[in-house]
């Protein structure tokens, strides 16, 4: 690809963002798109439709991105939970990242890149017509002591990258437990799920649990509920709610020029008018009956599942108890932690282990041949960069090609237009299939799915289009491990426009299309002719971390592998970020609400993303210098790859395995006794409760002395047997005062 070509991509995608940005600044204010652009605020009452007209409205404003920047993360916090926040980490955390590689590659790799004459020589008087190879390191001379200056960069960014990652990581480990502190104890974080539980003859599902868990935990043991199979009652209660929603909006709504009154019938123009108010209430109470009728027969046929929530006086407890294997046979008695109200995803609840196993083998096969399916549009799009390869295939499309516009869109803007539209199917498509993988909870199957788009997008989009997408070239490399270095080598710099072509393509419209939300707009102008105002609103939609997390990584991965390959890509990256950092800012004010809170899981997978991208830039540069005749910086490449990356793994299984001290632990068993302000505690333990066999129990009781007993205690929990429970306490009393005589369990 050649530089004009590059900026007949730049140029489309520049034309279209400001397109979508002015068309938003418009719309926006228009009352009949509240639904689309603001329904967090319309939900909430505080924007109201108006019905004169106003001039305003029709002129573009930039006044919004004042108020996105100015949003703190307090403001954030407050809106869109503590997700929200670690999602804008992400993004201020991959803009750090990238102004500092930028710096360094702009300033002072890139020209070293010009000057080589491996490719060919850099011509400024013919700026448009260079090759993008010039730009970068393929076009340095081999052998060249210039190549020390991207090993210094190497080393300098991948420094960088780890202190940050620590920094980050610490950060989020004490947003997370200043988020625990603060909130509210919840009923969930005392329960279990326990599934897969087994049936005796004359007992009930209901009995079995009772007795198991007053046997193995009975000082912690509260009570449980079995799970029963009421899908039509799920679906009773989900029409009520929307139709609750609908009754309390027409309620509050004081708004004059709202209709009371609907007309039924074909496009509203005919029949009967009726009041929107009674008729809502009435299927209301119809629904409420049904459900009655609906419960007694489930509990009178008895349609219990083999799965229970079971409660727990302690939230240690609940933990404790979720973390052990509660039997010998690991298919029976399966425990987790339950998941919040909001969160739950029921489907999965009454399956049994090996029917769960048996979803996941199904779910991996089909993983593996939707990425198989999908190597044929990246063929497809492959072909399209190569203008000699295009012609031997469409002969009659030669005189076309010949057309310099018309070429350069065809190599520089369709191949990644294209590929995009087909990278649209694979979220929902992961989704549907992390919902039939067993999970019980929407937040895990979210999870799940964004880890599955990620690993798919950077095969597909990375090693497929590397590699021309040939499952033979593919499974040649895979089969000759000590070759990859060499051949990504090979392959990687050769991409390097196509990647920068796609990062303006995918990355610049992905999110002015996100702000510009043209799906859901299509979705309201399609509905409107046939509702009326009220009943247009319905839910509040959540962001879908599922699509927007991945993608924000992979740019990573590519910003982090091409900022030494070809350092052209980072000013097109940061434009990236820099415009993702304001729209999703705007959108949690305005159009995102959290269904639920995971306070920041998805953060191990961004960690995880950001070492695997440092190890794939590292052996793609130990190929490069070795096929540039630089062995001495191949070979420490290598040293420092298994030193970095292993410290960083070390460090990332510490973090989450092991508590930080004695005050934080002082700390957390204060504020779930809320009394923080006037209580201290004195001396923290823990018991071990072992049977002893005949159902005879003797508790071992261990005091913590200092922050090695703290990490000790953890250690052994760690460890311990299935048979053992492990419960922390601690002497609690008035501050000054004397602690003894107060002990309580926590």
């Amino acid at each position: 690809m050649i530089v004009s070509a590059l900026l007949t991509s730049l140029g489309i995608n520049t034309a279209l963002c400001v397109l979508f940005f002015i068309l938003y600044s418009i719309l926006r204010k228009q009352p009949s798109n509240y639904e689309v652009y603001v329904p967090r605020l319309l939900a909430k009452g505080t924007s109201r439709r108006q019905s004169h007209f106003n001039m305003e409205r029709l002129i573009p404003s930039p006044g919004w991105v004042g108020k996105a920047w100015r949003l703190s993360e307090e403001e954030l916090l407050s809106l869109s939970g503590l997700d929200g926040v670690v999602f804008m980490c992400i993004i201020t955390f991959s803009l750090k990242i990238f102004t500092f590689a930028g710096i360094i590659g702009i300033l002072v790799i890139l020209p070293v890149n010009c000057w080589g004459s491996n490719q060919q020589d850099f011509d400024i008087t013919n700026f448009a017509n260079n090759s993008l190879d010039v730009f970068t390191i393929s076009n340095v001379d081999n052998g060249s002591n210039w190549l020390w200056v991207h090993f210094s960069a190497i080393y300098l960014v991948t420094g960088f990258i780890c202190l940050l990652l620590f920094y980050e990581y610490r950060y989020i480990s004490s947003r997370r437990i200043s988020f625990f502190y603060s909130s509210k104890p919840q009923p969930h974080q005392f329960t279990i799920l326990a599934r897969s539980t087994p049936t005796y003859p004359g007992c009930s599902i209901s009995d079995s649990v009772e007795n198991f868990f007053k046997d193995l935990y009975p000082s912690i043991y509260l009570s449980h509920v079995v799970v029963h199979r009421t899908s039509k009652i799920r679906t009773l209660l989900n029409e009520s709610k929307q139709l609750y929603k609908r009754i309390t909006r027409l309620q509050s709504d004081s708004d004059p020029t709202l209709p009371q009154h609907n007309c039924c019938g074909i496009f509203g123009l005919c029949g009967r008018k009726s009041n929107l108010r009674e008729r809502y209430e009435k299927k209301l109470e119809d629904i409420e009956e049904n459900v009655r009728l609906k419960q007694s027969k489930v509990l009178l046929a008895g349609e219990e599942a083999r799965a229970a929530f079971v409660f727990f006086k302690t939230r240690f407890g609940a933990a404790t108890a979720s973390s052990l294997q509660q039997s010998i046979n690991p298919t029976l008695w399966n425990t987790e932690l339950a998941p919040e109200p909001h969160d739950v995803y029921w489907p999965f609840f009454s399956e049994s282990f090996m029917q769960r196993w048996i979803s996941k083998l199904v779910v991996v096969a089909a993983s593996i041949l939707f990425t198989i399916l999908f190597l044929i549009p990246v063929v497809f799009v492959q072909g399209l960069t190569n203008l000699s390869q295009l012609e031997v295939l469409f002969p009659f499309l030669t005189t076309i090609l010949t057309i310099k516009f018309v070429s350069q869109v065809i190599t520089g803007y369709l191949p990644s237009l294209i590929l995009q539209l087909f990278l649209k199917l694979v979220p929902p498509v992961m989704e549907f299939l992390s919902s039939i993988q067993g999970h019980i909870s929407h937040s895990s199957i979210e999870l799940s799915a964004t880890k599955k788009v990620l690993w798919f997008t950077i095969w597909n989009v990375i090693f497929a289009t590397v590699f021309s997408g040939s499952v033979l070239s593919m499974l040649s490399i895979l089969l000759d491990p000590k070759g990859i270095p060499s051949k990504l080598a090979a392959a990687v710099p050769a991409q390097a426009s196509f990647f920068i072509a796609y990062v303006v393509t995918t990355g610049w419209t992905s999110v002015s299309s996100e702000l510009f939300r043209i799906i859901p707009l299509i979705f309201s102008l399609i509905r409107r002719p046939f509702t009326s105002p009220s009943d247009e609103f319905e839910e509040v939609p959540s962001i879908p971390y599922h699509r927007d997390v991945p993608r924000i990584l992979f740019f990573g991965l590519l910003g982090i592998i091409y900022f030494f390959l070809a350092p052209l890509i980072l000013p097109f990256l940061l434009a990236y970020l820099c415009l993702a950092y304001i729209v999703f800012r705007n959108q949690f004010m305005n159009v995102y609400a959290p269904k639920y809170e995971t306070a920041g899981k998805c953060w191990p997978i961004v960690h995880n993303s950001m070492i695997f991208s440092m190890v794939l830039m590292h052996i793609i540069a130990v190929g490069i210098f070795a096929l540039k005749r630089l062995p001495l910086a191949s070979i420490s490449l290598q040293n420092f790859l298994h030193d970095v990356n292993s410290n960083s793994g070390d460090f990332c299984h510490e973090s989450k395995t092991r508590f930080g001290s004695l005050s934080e632990l002082k700390s957390l068993i204060l504020t779930s006794l809320g009394d923080n302000g006037t209580k201290e505690v004195g001396r923290v333990g823990y018991m071990l409760l072992a049977p002893m066999g005949s159902r005879v129990f003797r508790f071992h009781v261990f005091w913590l002395d200092g922050n090695v007993h703290v990490r000790l205690m953890f250690d052994v929990h760690g460890r311990i047997m299935a048979q053992q429970v492990m419960e922390l306490f601690a002497e609690i009393g008035d501050v000054g005062g004397d602690s003894s005589g107060h002990s309580n369990f926590v």
